[in-house]
């Protein structure tokens, strides 16, 4: 699985707290998935917060796309160390700076309201990240739930290490881009995922 980051502390109904660390860390996923990946990518319903302003939620087009990221990433209930050895739960969630696992983590086991919670927000903070891809506003529905996969998957700043398939995107020359991602260490590594990323 991943290590992903949503950049705040949550605190979980059995009573953990989750801190995000940085975004930018990859690892190879422990599972793939052959299944045809979703084709919609729905603008985020707007919530009001405090202060009069909306802040992104998950809209209901997005649930298509989060269970395509669930099948990329797997779920777990309890701490694990991914394949870099960081400690992670959930949808690819990192705990803390995922080094070490905190005490209050040992032995603990999330219900899945939980992991779908902090699936939510780690999806809605790499959908924002992945708006910033270039070639977001050229791509179509489809192309757009790629760019959130990757995004989920690399972090946010996965395309400054694609320099030529960000200029693909960018021109809107997606097949060029899918070339160029499918010659890379990248697409060895996540195998099928890449597969149904780069077909999209």
């Amino acid at each position: 699985a991943v290590t992903t980051a949503t950049g705040a502390a949550v605190t979980t109904e059995s009573g953990a707290t989750l801190k995000t660390g940085a975004d930018e860390t990859q690892a190879i996923p422990t599972t793939a998935d052959k299944t045809p990946p979703s084709t919609k990518v729905a603008t985020p319903v707007e919530k009001p917060t405090a202060g009069g302003t909306t802040a992104p939620s998950v809209g209901p087009d997005d649930k298509e796309i989060m269970e395509m990221i669930k099948k990329h990433e797997g779920v777990r209930l309890e701490p694990y160390q991914d394949s870099l050895g960081l400690w992670t739960v959930g949808v690819g969630h990192l705990i803390g700076d995922g080094k070490t696992l905190p005490a209050e983590w040992k032995g603990k086991k999330l219900t899945m309201k939980e992991v779908d919670d902090l699936f939510a927000q780690d999806f809605i903070h790499h959908k924002e990240m992945a708006k910033k891809v270039p070639g977001w506003d050229l791509a179509n529905e489809t192309g757009q739930a790629a760019l959130i996969d990757l995004t989920f998957n690399m972090g946010g700043a996965w395309y400054k290490k694609f320099p030529a398939a960000a200029k693909a995107l960018a021109a809107g020359d997606f097949n060029k881009a899918a070339d160029e991602l499918t010659d890379s260490l990248w697409y060895k590594q996540v195998k099928d995922r890449a597969k149904t990323i780069v077909s999209m």
